[in-house]
């Protein structure tokens, strides 16, 4: 596959900010010319991806067809996020049950995040308190750092927020996590596309 000269990869906002830039520098001094496509949703970059819109994608794992080549990157946990002086901000780490209360900034409903961890709480009896919901991430952060509530995050987005006014905590649950995969609808793209991407 050396004469590969461009690729359409599709991928999330927080791995397109904090995951791709390397892979992508990489790829491009090997002369290869890359074209980003960013989503909200995983379901939205893996119907792209089915239609040929794009060559690979990098997303949370779902079931996928047969047809689709797919490699898992890595795994990686979700962190709560809250402002630094609410009650739950020296604590080592937190429980669905220490949250249940707590007003929750998230996405909408079709968010991976948010329909992973409401379920959760759902199945431990609790009801999640969803104060607002916000279409973009930073846009998330700030509510959250003006105190209007909490929001959860995947570690590698807490690993670089900016604002020194958060504090991000593990959310110590098992199931709170999440799956990095590398889809593409060629085996050979795929293959050639795997050993650019490290784990997180």
């Amino acid at each position: 596959m050396n004469n590969i000269q461009m690729i359409n990869l599709g991928t999330l906002p927080s791995l397109a900010a904090n995951y791709l830039p390397e892979v992508i520098f990489e790829l491009e001094n090997k002369n290869i010319d890359v074209k980003v496509t960013i989503r909200n949703t995983s379901m939205e970059l893996y119907q792209m991806l089915k239609c040929g819109e794009l060559d690979g994608a990098v997303l949370e794992k779902n079931a996928v067809h047969s047809s689709i080549w797919n490699a898992d990157l890595f795994i990686e946990p979700y962190y709560t996020v809250v402002y630094p002086t609410h009650r739950l901000s020296k604590y080592p780490s937190v429980t669905l049950h220490d949250i249940a209360n707590e007003p929750l900034i998230l996405n909408p409903p079709d968010c991976s995040i948010r329909r992973l961890l409401t379920s959760l709480m759902l199945e431990e009896g609790l009801h999640p308190q969803i104060k607002t919901e916000v279409f973009f991430n930073d846009f998330i952060l700030g509510y959250v750092a003006a105190g209007a509530g909490i929001t959860f995050v995947p570690k590698i987005v807490s690993e670089h927020i900016a604002n020194h006014s958060l504090v991000s905590i593990p959310l110590n649950d098992a199931r709170a996590r999440r799956t990095i995969s590398l889809l593409s609808q060629s085996e050979d793209i795929g293959k050639f596309l795997r050993p650019y991407f490290r784990k997180a």
